[in-house]
């Protein structure tokens, strides 16, 4: 999904007007969380495989075990956020204060699903450093990556075979 001119490509080819100060300031706490050494270039997706630990998703009557059996899962984009729910590769958040409650939980480096051993977390997710106290302003900044002007086409199957449109029974 593509955000062709969203307030944030406005803002990053130098028109300062288009994102409030919150959205600013939640850029700023985004890069130096760490958030955005994986979620980075134009897509805000480095399109690497990372092993988060991911909680499964109860929803599902199987486990979505990764690539190559490793629970590795591809970074997404953070493009039209707005439009995505629910979040991660299982679905297994609602919303992104729960997104970012989970990074902020496994910035221990210890893993929350059974599946995946403490040894086998992307070293990354240590260097997250998310606070409560500065997740609204992240989201503000994540409202800006946000547009209308996309392709709306609803696929009929997706690769991870989860239901199409984000209605996980």
């Amino acid at each position: 999904m593509i955000t062709p001119n969203s307030r944030f490509d406005q803002f990053i080819v130098g028109d300062d007007s288009v994102l409030s100060k919150n959205e600013k300031r939640g850029f700023e706490l985004f890069k130096s969380a760490g958030c955005a050494t994986c979620h980075s270039g134009p897509m805000f997706s480095d399109y690497k495989l990372h092993v988060l630990g991911v909680p499964e998703n109860p929803k599902l009557d199987y486990i979505d075990v990764g690539i190559d059996s490793t629970f590795a899962f591809r970074t997404p984009s953070l493009r039209n956020l707005r439009f995505t729910a629910p979040y991660m590769h299982n679905g297994k958040f609602n919303d992104l204060k729960e997104v970012l409650e989970f990074y902020e939980d496994i910035s221990t480096g210890q893993s929350i699903n059974p599946n995946v051993l403490d040894k086998e977390m992307d070293s990354l997710a240590e260097k997250i450093k998310i606070k409560v106290k500065d997740m609204s302003l992240i989201f503000s900044f994540f409202n800006s990556l946000n547009s209308t002007n996309f392709d709306r086409e609803i696929p009929s199957s997706v690769p991870s075979k989860l239901p199409v449109g984000g209605n996980i029974h």
